[in-house]
């Protein structure tokens, strides 16, 4: 009898939590951030710093390497790769337009890249992320498969595994 009613209460704490799971809005958080006119979204998960950008020249040039490569820069004693976002997603931009640097880690592995501005940070519930419907935003790039939408505005989400498992990374 003790084991019917055990099973009883089991089977009871299982369709509750089916219930809240429907229930629940599982929320992410993304930083909003602008390089030259893209704007894109990066999930806080994997951002581990930013800070204000003084100079380009703090980013240290390193000769004969692929033009997607800024530099590299001391972060509190840690040299962190630099590379050009822009240039990776074939986007326009000028080293006028980096102001702060966004680093980020996937796997004990940094690296950073300098952004114009940050616009923001906002909280979207996961049903609201919606894969790139439009063929030729596929196309464009393949580190940004998922958009989300805040005050009427689009952004494109930054796809940091693949950015990691990339050529660019490697």
């Amino acid at each position: 009898m003790a084991e019917k009613r055990i099973d009883e209460i089991i089977t009871g704490l299982e369709k509750k939590s089916e219930k809240k799971s429907k229930d629940v809005n599982i929320v992410k958080d993304f930083l909003i951030v602008e390089i030259g006119s893209t704007r894109l979204a990066i999930q806080i998960e994997y951002l581990r710093e930013v800070f204000d950008l003084q100079d380009v020249r703090d980013i240290a040039v390193i000769p004969f390497t692929p033009d997607y490569v800024m530099g590299i820069i001391n972060v509190r004693s840690e040299i962190i790769p630099v590379l050009y976002l822009s240039k990776i997603l074939e986007k326009q931009a000028s080293e006028k337009d980096y102001r702060k640097m966004i680093i980020i880690e996937q796997n004990e592995v940094k690296i950073g890249f300098p952004v114009l501005r940050i616009m923001d940070l906002v909280s979207i519930e996961v049903k609201s992320i919606k894969p790139i419907q439009d063929v030729k935003k596929k196309a464009d790039h393949a580190f940004i498969a998922e958009e989300l939408t805040v005050n009427e505005a689009n952004y494109g989400v930054l796809d940091i595994a693949r950015l990691f498992a990339s050529r660019y990374v490697q």
